[in-house]
């Protein structure tokens, strides 16, 4: 799911943002607006970045919950700037990949979490005690 994640928000780099509704020729893309790239891009490092983290589970859902929260202030911010362009532009569909790549990133930390409580009971001494007992009851 981060992959799907990084892809979205490495379309959203090649996409337009919105585009005028009396002249569709004149679109704005997100990467017109530095503080949009910006955005994009650290939204996109990040993604990447958790993907190499998978060994390290507890670090890998750290950097997704920063992920998701930079991602749902960057949907507050494209909002923002929807109510300010009303009138004058039309938004594309590319615009509400935030808050779907910050839904993914949120069923992957509930994965990770899962799989991260797994091997630590998995390993734990408590846990072979109790395995080992049933064991030599049969």
């Amino acid at each position: 799911m981060i992959f799907a994640v990084a892809a979205m928000l490495l379309a959203m780099m090649a996409c337009d943002m919105c585009y005028a509704t009396v002249d569709p020729s004149v679109t704005i893309k997100f990467t017109n607006k530095s503080q949009f790239l910006i955005f994009t891009f650290t939204t996109f490092a990040l993604a990447i970045v958790s993907l190499f983290y998978h060994k390290k589970g507890i670090l890998q859902m750290r950097i997704c919950i920063i992920n998701a929260i930079l991602l749902f202030a960057y949907q507050i911010w494209i909002v923002w700037e929807f109510f300010k362009l009303k009138a004058a532009y039309s938004f594309t569909i590319v615009s509400i990949f935030p808050i779907v790549a910050m839904i993914l990133l949120i069923i992957s930390i509930r994965y990770i979490l899962r799989d991260e409580a797994a091997a630590m009971f998995a390993g734990s001494p408590v846990v072979n005690k109790k395995i080992k007992a049933v064991k030599k009851s049969d």
